[in-house]
């Protein structure tokens, strides 16, 4: 959908019907055939059970709802026929979007550079060159990948001048396998492209590279490079994959400067964790939700006394009831893990710039007592990084993240 709104408003049309568009049609077509086709006998069945009750006053009858069914058969042979002829072609651009590219100076309200059509390579379909459409993408992880390469499948290599910013120094890997990185310590096996993808479909990608401020005025983003170089770059759009930030909850003396507290978001994250671990013994990770756990679960691999300080009375209070709960932190402890649930903690004892410990209470301490430790991991959730937006006037929903239409259109 992203794709197809930022098409639109630049070249003025929205995207016509795709293969998968016809594909997704001849489905609906085909469900709607065999649900409305009548239950009747094949014809041969048909006859039989004509002349074995009334022949003269059932034949007729019979043998209509057999050409019927028949009828139906064909053409729903002729759909699965066709349907899967366009699951087998190859997904290029259909003949309709190009015409519309070609179509786009005409059409738009925006003026267009002089189109040229790319060289047509054996088996495949001439592509359209549209210089000087220029695409910022503010976000290089799973999504912001994603997104970049729908867009370049959707108007071709080149047709669309695309940079997109990368805040950390790797390319887009995979999160959700994040606490993998625990086990082969191998960063290129979470890794979701390779930089020669980018000088292949002829897209710019700028990593170490931070959005500052977002100029709607100008239509331009400012923005720091790797160098910590401060510059800017103007736009026709700019599409948010910016993502989210973990939560850290106000807690006293908790923040990412003091020595040994950790986020639990990213790869810097882990190999930071990985390397102080050499030097600690005893460590807690706030939140006993799916994240939290995982993190539990790798500080106690890197042999820490290891706990999970959940407020809930129960882990995993999103997904599980109570009993699945309590079930899951029986198993959790059977591993040497200890859990402390309805956890309210009050203070992180820092001493020397380091983690000393944690005051808190729990569901087998109503007095404040300390949890001595090493080091302290927070894996609290996560919430939308919107700062970019609010910063330049775009509308926020009242608990964060981009307020968008059904094209996914921002204020």
């Amino acid at each position: 959908v992203a794709c197809q709104t930022v098409y639109s408003a630049l070249f003025g049309s929205s995207e016509p019907a795709t293969k998968q568009d016809e594909a997704a049609n001849l489905n609906s077509a085909y469900a709607a055939y065999t649900s409305s086709a009548p239950s009747v006998p094949s014809a041969p069945a048909a006859a039989s059970s004509a002349s074995s009750a009334a022949p003269a006053a059932s034949a007729a009858p019979a043998a209509n709802s057999a050409q019927q069914a028949e009828k139906y058969e064909e053409e729903i042979k002729a759909l699965k026929a066709r349907l899967a002829e366009l699951k087998a072609a190859p997904q290029r651009p259909s003949q309709g979007l190009q015409d519309a590219m070609k179509n786009a100076k005409a059409t738009s309200s925006v003026p267009a550079p002089e189109t040229t059509v790319a060289k047509k390579e054996s088996g495949d379909l001439p592509r359209v060159e549209l210089k000087g459409r220029k695409i910022v993408v503010v976000g290089h992880g799973p999504v912001g990948h994603d997104f970049v390469v729908k867009l370049v499948g959707m108007v071709g290599d080149g047709a669309l001048d695309i940079t997109v910013f990368g805040e950390e120094k790797l390319l887009a890997y995979d999160r959700v396998h994040l606490t993998e990185y625990f086990e082969h310590r191998d960063a290129q096996k979470l890794v979701m492209t390779e930089t020669s993808w980018f000088k292949e479909h002829k897209v710019t990608l700028l990593t170490g590279a931070k959005v500052t401020k977002i100029n709607r005025e100008k239509c331009a983003v400012e923005y720091t490079d790797a160098a910590n170089k401060k510059s800017e770059l103007a736009y026709d759009a700019v599409v948010m994959a910016t993502g989210s930030y973990p939560f850290v909850p106000p807690l006293k003396n908790l923040t990412m400067e003091v020595k040994g507290a950790f986020v639990y978001r990213t790869i810097e994250d882990l190999e930071n964790m990985i390397t102080y671990a050499k030097t600690s013994k005893k460590a807690a990770v706030i939140g006993g939700g799916l994240l939290g756990l995982e993190a539990a679960k790798a500080v106690y691999d890197l042999g820490q006394d290891s706990h999970v300080l959940e407020m809930a009375p129960f882990l995993m209070p999103t997904q599980l009831d109570e009993g699945g709960g309590k079930a899951l932190q029986g198993k959790i402890e059977e591993m040497g893990i200890q859990v402390h649930t309805k956890s309210r903690l009050q203070e992180l004892v820092v001493e020397g710039g380091k983690v000393k410990g944690v005051m808190l209470t729990d569901a087998d301490h109503e007095e404040p007592y300390l949890l001595e430790l090493d080091m302290l991991v927070v894996s609290a959730g996560i919430r939308a990084r919107d700062e970019l937006a609010r910063e330049c006037g775009v509308e926020i929903g009242a608990r964060g993240g981009i307020v968008i239409d059904s094209r996914c259109r921002s204020s």
